[in-house]
């Protein structure tokens, strides 16, 4: 299932060239939103816990949503619930199953479906998934099962046969699963490629854009069904391991590099404030609880001081202490 594929005039509102695009409103409104609702469980922290969920709840349900939102929305509703996650989770899926059974005809759900579907979490709508199919009639239902077994089987050998080397780490899981499942819906399949900032993309005209500056597509409430229910599990999972590939490779070469740096932590060349970051890094990286690598760097430091220079053994012992304080300061500095 997907509609036509963007064009250049659809795509006005797209930054010109494949690098830093122009953030989509809706989630430039969605980040605002979130800021907003952080503030105001700051400033509502003291409340009782069930008048603290209530409230939120009151206080987010105007509040315009989009995947980054709705996220952020259910997972500290989550977490905020007096009686944990789980129950946080069927409580919410029995209210909405009560306000589904309230309504008497056949359109009601279905325009209950159509209004709700995208503010639901993927986790409560697996729960939901039988109760929208009996909000179908039989025929429909059919249609549905038949979509949704060619798009799985579709969706899985895409991902299957897809690396993506070099993803962007500083993105999560969730925004390149997202990214992904725009660009399916659009139409685009192989054509996804990384661009050179690690952002899914596609050819647009002969254009590259940034899948995630594409406008959403305009797609029916089955197909958003299927793209929660059956689709964005297959997603999250593909990006959550290519993810932690990525950031394994990126942990690796820095742990590289700040070896190198600590084995050449004596070089008059390196700064002294240099050498205490390279000093609390390694170490971190190394093993933090093992505070001999921070000991025999200093000995290293100080004992090429005393082979370059006629220093007194007050002279090294203030040396020894200035080098102790400084890397005390900046860890503290660190943790504040």
């Amino acid at each position: 299932m997907s509609v036509n594929k963007p064009n250049l005039e659809t795509l006005a509102n797209i930054a010109k060239g494949p690098t830093n695009p122009v953030p989509r409103a809706e989630d430039t409104i969605a980040e605002q939103s979130i800021v907003e609702s952080q503030e105001w469980l700051e400033s509502n922290k003291d409340l009782e816990p069930e008048v603290k969920l209530t409230e939120f709840l009151n206080y987010t349900s105007d509040k315009p949503r989009n995947s980054v939102y709705n996220e952020w929305h259910w997972d500290t509703y989550k977490s905020i619930h007096p009686q944990g996650p789980e129950q946080a989770v069927t409580d919410a899926v029995s209210k909405i199953n009560q306000s589904i059974t309230r309504l008497s005809s056949h359109q009601e759900r279905d325009n209950w479906w159509t209004d709700n579907i995208s503010k639901l979490s993927g986790e409560m709508l697996k729960l939901l998934a039988p109760v929208y199919l009996e909000s179908k009639n039989r025929g429909d239902r059919q249609d549905v099962e038949r979509a949704r077994t060619a798009e799985y089987a579709s969706v899985h050998s895409m991902l299957k046969n897809t690396s993506y080397e070099n993803i962007n780490s500083q993105k999560s899981a969730n925004m390149h699963s997202n990214d992904w499942l725009k660009g399916y819906a659009w139409g685009y399949g192989d054509e996804m490629k990384l661009n050179a900032e690690g952002h899914l993309s596609v050819m647009v005209e002969g254009q590259e854009t940034p899948i995630h500056s594409l406008p959403e597509p305009n797609i029916s409430t089955e197909e958003k069904f299927i793209y929660l229910h059956d689709l964005k599990p297959q997603t999250d999972k593909k990006f959550t391991a290519e993810l932690a590939k990525q950031r394994g490779k990126e942990n690796s070469a820095e742990r590289e590099m700040l070896m190198v740096a600590y084995n050449r932590i004596d070089q008059e060349s390196i700064p002294s404030w240099a050498k205490a970051n390279i000093i609390i890094d390694y170490n971190i990286a190394a093993d933090p609880n093992n505070l001999d690598l921070t000991t025999k760097a200093i000995n290293r430091i100080i004992s090429k001081d005393i082979q370059n220079n006629d220093l007194s053994s007050i002279e090294i012992s203030n040396k020894y202490i200035a080098y102790i304080k400084e890397i005390q300061s900046k860890s503290e500095r660190r943790l504040m």
